[in-house]
């Protein structure tokens, strides 16, 4: 799936790590489009700053998304690239997400979505953050978060399971690229 990125002018990139997501789509949107990644590993953002020197239209900020629940900031597209299931606090994230969208804005979550319960990975992937060093986040069922998008006032649009022929692991782990928006009150 490629979504069209050329529509939106004012991007958020939630969990931007070290921007390496991020810059493999920025030539997707307009030149002038306003764009902040956001994380909360100065580290990353570190790396981030650095990947994106180039680019006056990108900023780079350490900050915790639920900072941002004050702000008057309006994005076009909000873009969870793997964070969204790191989050301790989903719905109120989504809220925050749904306060800061424009009125045609929308969401697009990068994420591995599990089909159902098996007790293995239930009980292995906490584990995986002691040997990897990498925080793969809750377990996410696919249904589950369905039901959780729709019964917060979203509609997908378009969900796609992403393959990569040269990475088996996107076969194992179930990468889902999904897009969303808001629905509109009558």
């Amino acid at each position: 799936m490629k979504p069209n990125l050329s529509q939106y002018k004012r991007v958020l990139d939630v969990g931007t790590g070290t921007g390496r997501a991020l810059s493999a789509i920025i030539n997707n949107f307009p030149k002038d489009a306003q764009i902040v990644g956001i994380d909360i590993d100065k580290h990353y953002i570190v790396k981030a700053k650095e990947r994106f020197k180039a680019h006056s239209n990108v900023e780079m900020r350490e900050q915790n998304f639920y900072e941002l629940m004050e702000t008057k900031e309006k994005y076009d597209a909000i873009i969870f690239s793997s964070s969204f299931m790191l989050m301790p606090y989903r719905e109120k994230a989504l809220e925050i997400a749904k306060d800061m969208l424009t009125p045609n804005g929308k969401i697009f979550f990068l994420m591995t979505l599990y089909e159902k319960k098996r007790e293995i990975i239930e009980k292995v992937k906490p584990y995986l953050k002691h040997y990897t060093t990498i925080d793969f986040g809750n377990i996410t069922y696919e249904k589950e978060f369905d039901s959780f998008l729709t019964g917060n006032d979203f509609s997908i649009s378009h969900k796609e399971r992403i393959f990569y022929k040269w990475n088996p692991l996107f076969y194992v782990f179930r990468v889902f690229l999904i897009e969303c928006q808001k629905l509109e009150k009558v």
